[in-house]
């Protein structure tokens, strides 16, 4: 009877006992031989961390703006205080003679602003280093470069403006 059952069933339905197919490995890609994790390498676990350059980079950019900002609106301030003197040449000259404490506050200001431009300098560095350290995330570093970099172009045009008109003799 078994028999009489097994022909009435269409070929397609028959249950066949066979061994479960292996499932389809992937072709391992190839990279130079190597593959891409070796013995007792491990895959990276988690996010990837920030680069620790990248953000003391732009920490000091944010530093270098604010001292930056601070400097000048010092210097700003001690002009525009005394801004009847320093139209003529000889009575700012005779200001700062007797005036130590313009002289000190004019000195900070620009002392601030030296700082700013070696703290942004630093900064500039440690973005392009950030920038290409292997697994980290580079947007601090980036910032911190462009931030940085920007006050560190702007240094270099002034530089190269003062000794375009020191060479053209109109100091």
């Amino acid at each position: 009877m078994d028999n009489q059952n097994d022909d009435m069933i269409p070929e397609w339905q028959a249950k066949k006992e066979e061994k479960p197919a292996s499932p389809i490995q992937p072709a391992e890609p190839v990279y130079g031989g190597m593959s891409p994790l070796q013995e007792g390498s491990e895959a990276p676990q988690g996010p990837r961390p920030h680069s620790g350059l990248g953000i003391a980079s732009f920490i000091m950019g944010l530093i270098g703006v604010l001292l930056s900002i601070g400097s000048y609106a010092l210097i700003f301030s001690v002009i525009l205080n005394n801004r009847d003197t320093f139209t003529d040449a000889k009575t700012a000259e005779a200001l700062f003679d007797s005036n130590s404490d313009l002289m000190v506050t004019i000195g900070m200001g620009g002392l601030g602003i030296l700082a700013a431009g070696v703290i942004m300098f630093v900064g500039f560095i440690l973005g392009i280093v950030g920038l290409v350290q292997k697994n980290r995330k580079k947007g601090f570093a980036i910032t911190g470069t462009i931030l940085n970099g920007i006050f560190v172009a702007i240094a270099v045009l002034i530089v190269i403006l003062g000794l375009v008109r020191y060479a053209s003799g109109n100091v």
